[in-house]
């Protein structure tokens, strides 16, 4: 499981389960980009100038539409676009 800010939505999720007595079918160490993008902070010594999905896609210059928030699909989506791209750029530094 990948996300932005991911254990936010994890834990929600993970009671959600819980309370239906349910097995979450989900890794419990989920990817968060925020982590990802703070790796490739290091290995470039330059920090961004924030962290919120829509200011790491267009740092990472990812087209997107700033005014759709919070849309579980669009934020999907460019948050798997983010991650392609830092993953792709931290191995370019190694």
């Amino acid at each position: 499981m990948w996300g932005h800010y991911v254990q936010f939505d994890f834990t929600r999720l993970e009671r959600a389960y819980q309370n239906l007595d349910k097995f979450l079918p989900a890794a419990y160490n989920p990817g968060d980009t925020i982590q990802v993008a703070k790796v490739l902070e290091v290995i470039r010594r330059k920090r961004f100038d924030g962290h919120k999905l829509g200011e790491l896609a267009e740092a990472m210059g990812i087209q997107h539409d700033p005014t759709v928030t919070h849309d579980a699909l669009y934020d999907a989506k460019l948050c798997f676009r983010l991650h392609q791209l830092l993953n792709g750029a931290i191995h370019a530094h190694v």
